[in-house]
């Protein structure tokens, strides 16, 4: 689609120009212009407006009060003001946007067949790949409503109804039962669109000839926005292709890893899941009981005060849990212990804290606890026989560790 035209003005930036040369950015007002501004949840075409010696590359149209800016980048040549071009738009891309425009009222009607009458448009984005439409509703949609739009929508698309369009004074338009679209504005004379008794509205975007060249409709993704606010993703004519192929692909890598047809892919999948479950088990047993014997190693010989085995290790790789059941297993062995036991994993600290019961009066795990963390640059807390915490220093772990027999002497001499 082409019209010949004339430049009826330049901008570079937000200033008005004589002229715009190769390589540089802005925009072009015409006097006549075959490029559909953005509006209407529908994104502004592309194409390419020439002269004899010059191409400009349309990468966006927008509407500025009664004007249409061409916003791009003059590829070659030189453009001045009130010189003959030619515009072209970007035809694919058009039409790939018009299927999307035209399946969204398509859903639009469909949505409230399915779900009630109380829905209604609040938000949409026509794309060449793809459309977005929010609408009212407070639930997700079920499997069965998912496909019963999907069937209805479908079912207008192979029909292959005439896309009617219509101009009508506003008010003999809503009488008529078309409905006007979120964030559209209307005045005394509108656009009325219809596809057979299924849908009519008011619009003024691009749309399809018939429904049939929407060419099928396909809901991809469906999400909540806000309370009382869903979005749908849908795609149609080659982006549902490319899904499809999308689809088709993941299908072919699933039958290979799987090993078996898309029937048995649940029990499949479920198996895998209870199998990686019981593994994940299995490994948090074997490195708490991995820590538990390193935390023992040390344990046979630990630093005695006051006739408390005080134990101070670091067992890096080891998870929380792991490294509790190992204080947990120091402090059975002993009658009179301090534990502290660290790990580190990803740059980050974990400690963890346990005195037998007569001790933590005196040496409270927590607080054993808060000061190792003071020192690599975290905090901790807990209880006064088992506490824990972290940082983010692992390079001061070591000393900090190597000075819990003094903090530990420290403690006992104040609380004797």
């Amino acid at each position: 689609m082409a019209t010949e035209s004339r430049i009826e003005g330049l901008l570079k930036g937000p200033q008005a120009v004589d002229r715009l040369e190769t390589g540089e950015s802005g925009a072009i007002v015409l006097d006549r212009t075959p490029f559909y501004a953005e509006a209407g949840g529908q994104v502004g075409d592309t194409g390419v407006i020439e002269s004899s010696t010059a191409r400009f590359r349309v990468e966006d149209t927008e509407r500025m009060g009664l004007y249409v800016i061409h916003r791009g980048t003059l590829e070659a040549g030189v453009l001045a003001a009130g010189e003959g071009v030619q515009a072209r738009i970007d035809i694919l891309r058009r039409q790939e946007t018009m299927r999307n425009h035209s399946a969204t009222h398509l859903l639009h009607a469909a949505l409230r067949s399915v779900l009630g009458t109380h829905v209604a448009q609040k938000g949409s984005l026509v794309a060449p790949d793809r459309l977005r439409f929010d609408f009212s509703h407070t639930t997700p949609l079920t499997g069965s409503e998912r496909e019963a739009v999907e069937e209805l929508v479908f079912r207008e698309i192979v029909a292959n109804h005439p896309v009617g369009v219509r101009e009508m004074a506003f008010d003999d338009a809503r009488r008529l039962g078309a409905m006007a679209l979120f964030g559209e504005k209307y005045g005394e004379r509108v656009r009325v669109l219809s596809m057979g008794d299924f849908s009519i509205e008011l619009c003024g975007g691009t749309h399809v000839q018939r429904t049939g060249d929407i060419g099928g409709f396909k809901i991809v993704n469906e999400t909540g926005l806000a309370s009382g606010i869903r979005r749908i993703e849908a795609v149609t004519g080659l982006g549902l292709l490319r899904w499809a192929q999308g689809v088709s692909r993941a299908r072919g890598e699933l039958l290979t890893l799987l090993g078996v047809g898309p029937e048995e892919w649940a029990g499949r999948i479920r198996q895998l899941q209870e199998r990686e479950r019981s593994l994940d088990l299995a490994l948090k047993e074997t490195k708490s009981r991995l820590v538990g014997a390193a935390a023992y190693d040390v344990a046979i010989t630990p630093v005695e005060i006051d006739g408390i085995r005080v134990v101070a290790q670091r067992i890096d790789g080891t998870d929380v849990p792991s490294l509790r059941a190992g204080v947990d297993r120091i402090r059975n062995e002993f009658k009179k212990a301090i534990v502290i036991l660290a790990s580190v994993e990803d740059g980050r600290v974990r400690i963890v804290s346990g005195v037998t019961p007569a001790e933590s009066k005196r040496a409270p795990a927590r607080e054993l606890v808060a000061h190792i963390a003071n020192r690599i640059g975290g905090r901790g807390g807990g209880r006064a026989d088992l506490a824990e915490g972290g940082g983010g220093d692992p390079q001061a772990l070591d000393q900090a560790l190597a000075e819990i027999p003094d903090w530990v002497r420290d403690r006992l001499k104040r609380r004797t």
